[in-house]
């Protein structure tokens, strides 16, 4: 199992995902509990352009491991790709739940407040993301707190 899953490691690293999907489902096959797999396949999927099924790659990572922030992170970010806008902030909410220094999962929600005109939870993301990484904060303010 280890040998697929570190193959479509390196397939998603050089953006061969169709290869990395069919190598993670192989580490799946092996082992269908491998959680890393289930996580990497959605990520896989999402790269791919197919946010339906990197969701349902997620909730398998979950079901099997509940805690895993990473994987709650890159649900997140697939349900934002499927525009499921409360979604991404439910999603982003159990990954800092899990870890609140996760930097990057201040990001999505951020963004999915912004589209729902919450400008308050807007700047609290920002706030958390200015103490914790200051270039992202950056970003983030030049692309959501005030867009040009």
């Amino acid at each position: 199992a280890e040998a697929w899953f570190n193959l479509g490691n390196a397939y998603g690293e050089t953006g061969q995902y169709d290869q990395a999907i069919k190598a993670f489902h192989e580490t799946l096959r092996i082992n269908p509990e491998h959680v890393a797999a289930w996580n990497n396949l959605g990520i896989a999927y999402g790269q791919a352009g197919q946010a339906e099924q990197a969701i349902k790659a997620f909730h398998e990572a979950l079901r099997l491991d509940p805690e895993h922030a990473s994987a709650w992170y890159n649900l997140g970010i697939a349900y934002g790709e499927a525009g499921q806008t409360g979604q991404v902030i439910q999603a982003s909410r159990e990954a800092l739940r899990i870890n609140p220094e996760h930097a990057k999962a201040w990001y999505n929600p951020g963004v999915a407040y912004a589209l729902k005109g919450e400008r308050g939870q807007v700047l609290e993301a920002y706030r958390q993301l200015r103490a914790l990484d200051p270039a992202l904060a950056d970003d983030f303010f030049n692309k959501v707190v005030m867009p040009r």
